[in-house]
């Protein structure tokens, strides 16, 4: 009667495996019954069943006794003796097809190495030193491993830098860091919104000539001489991200673009660096020149006097050039340095064009705006800066919330019940912010049945609605279709 698939295991009494002797492995049970396994069906192990202990292999060739039996191959080495083990139990022709298989291979090898043909163009040969033992694969070199057009298991080493630019081997086999910030260092870029993505304040606006005001999120315009106009310039060429467009302008003396950092960032531009001074840093930004004439800014930094305060702001790093942008090109502008060990209070990050935008048309976009920790970098104008690095737009969005909220109320009601002058409060949770945020309330409320309402927040996640009753009754406020509030904590 041929023997089924599903016939279980065996797995009687203990174990011992020996060493290779004679082209086999012996096998010693104890309280075992090799040949007559099952005492109901009468079936047997046969040859090129597979025996199995802890995380080794065997194919049975050959059963002497109750207690003894032969491996042709086993995967593991000698096993001392009271060893578990499980026997699976195949059907007749499986088994000896495998059995057969192993005996007719080991048997070849003995002789001399086997060709086996090629795999993907490569020759593989298998050497057998001794009867019935292999000791190696040889397979020759081939390119095309994992699209790096290498030879196959070969990579390039890191070059000089590689490790403090936060970089890995990226699939095309190259060193670099991943420009969507998985790339297993973590968030290395400091900036926020370094791709210009967040427009919380909206899409376009303009700075007054002597002032300095927030444009996208994150980032500041401080404008001399003239008013500078702004807008996000979405990708649709495919050559550069979203983009900050500053417009040039008449009279525009000067036009710098400003980022400040806080405090508890911009301490992990100095990994590592207690007792041995803070490691370089660099700075970069993708500029398109869509102006007159070529352009060449400058990069400037400062620290405030006290933690986050940027009330007053000392110089770290004086206004020095970067590369020059030539008319209608997309260029890379980057400086490394050694910043003051007082950026643990925060950081200022400026990009002058200085006069550069003084023109009656014309602009220049900015993206790709990163800045980290380069320590062993040499310091200077940098022509291979790190590849940028930048969140996906929710959670920039997530970063930017921290600092500044349209938390968008469309046509909103706020209903209650309360006795006359006395006051109903309603309180919305936010994301966490810095710290406790200034309120502004937008758009024109309805109320009924108010004397009097107003909101404002407590500590730095939460909003207190507060309407006070006219009359005893039923009040409601409700905002308009452009209506809530803007939450900011900036620096």
């Amino acid at each position: 009667m041929a023997r089924s698939l599903q016939i279980p295991q065996y797995s009687a009494g203990t174990i011992a495996v020996g060493a290779l002797s004679g082209g086999v492995y012996p096998v010693t049970g104890v309280g075992t019954a090799f040949l007559s396994p099952d005492g109901v069906s009468g079936w047997t192990i046969g040859v090129g069943d597979m025996l199995i202990c802890g995380n080794a292999f065997g194919i049975v060739s050959a059963i002497s006794s109750a207690t003894s039996l032969s491996l042709v191959y086993w995967s593991g080495g000698v096993v001392a003796a009271g060893a578990s083990y499980a026997i699976n139990r195949l059907s007749g022709m499986a088994s000896q097809a495998i059995a057969g298989l192993m005996q007719q291979l080991l048997a070849t090898a003995s002789a001399a190495a086997i060709t086996a043909g090629s795999i993907n163009g490569a020759t593989v040969g298998l050497t057998a030193p001794a009867a019935g033992a292999f000791s190696s694969l040889a397979a020759p070199a081939f390119t095309g491993d994992s699209g790096s057009g290498g030879a196959a298991g070969l990579v390039p080493a890191p070059g000089a830098g590689s490790a403090a630019g936060g970089q890995t081997l990226l699939a095309s086999g190259s060193w670099g860091v991943s420009p969507y910030g998985w790339n297993g260092a973590g968030s290395v870029n400091k900036f926020r919104n370094g791709q210009m993505d967040v427009a919380q304040r909206g899409t376009s606006g303009t700075v007054a000539s002597g002032t300095t005001a927030y444009t996208l999120d994150g980032w500041m315009i401080s404008a001399a001489g003239a008013s500078a106009a702004w807008q996000q310039q979405w990708d649709t060429g495919g050559t550069y991200a979203d983009s900050l467009v500053v417009s040039a302008a008449s009279g525009l003396l000067a036009c710098s673009l400003i980022q400040r950092i806080e405090s508890y960032v911009a301490d992990d531009l100095l990994p590592g660096w207690i007792g041995v001074g803070p490691p370089a840093i660099t700075v970069q930004f993708t500029i398109v020149n869509d102006s007159s004439s070529t352009i060449t800014p400058t990069l400037s930094t400062g620290y405030p006097s006290a933690r986050d305060n940027f009330g007053t702001v000392v110089t770290d790093l004086a206004p020095v050039s970067l590369q020059s942008v030539p008319v209608g090109a997309v260029s890379v502008v980057a400086y490394t340095f050694v910043p003051s060990a007082n950026i643990v209070k925060g950081y200022q990050i400026s990009l002058n064009f200085g006069s550069q935008l003084n023109a009656s048309s014309g602009w220049v976009q900015i993206t790709h705006a990163d800045v980290r920790a380069t320590a062993g970098l040499p310091t200077g104008v940098n022509s291979s800066p790190p590849t940028p690095e930048y969140l996906s737009i929710g959670l920039e969005m997530v970063r930017s919330q921290r600092y500044y909220n349209w938390l968008a109320l469309p046509s909103a009601v706020f209903r209650g019940y309360q006795a006359a002058s006395n006051s109903i409060d309603f309180y919305l949770t936010i994301p966490p912010m810095r710290a406790t945020p200034s309120l502004a309330t937008v758009g024109a409320w309805t109320t009924s049945n108010v004397a009097a309402w107003g909101a404002v927040p407590i500590g730095f996640a939460q909003i207190d609605i507060s309407a006070q009753a006219t009359a005893t009754g039923a009040l409601s406020l409700t905002s308009p279709s452009n209506g809530g509030f803007t939450l900011s904590s900036e620096l």
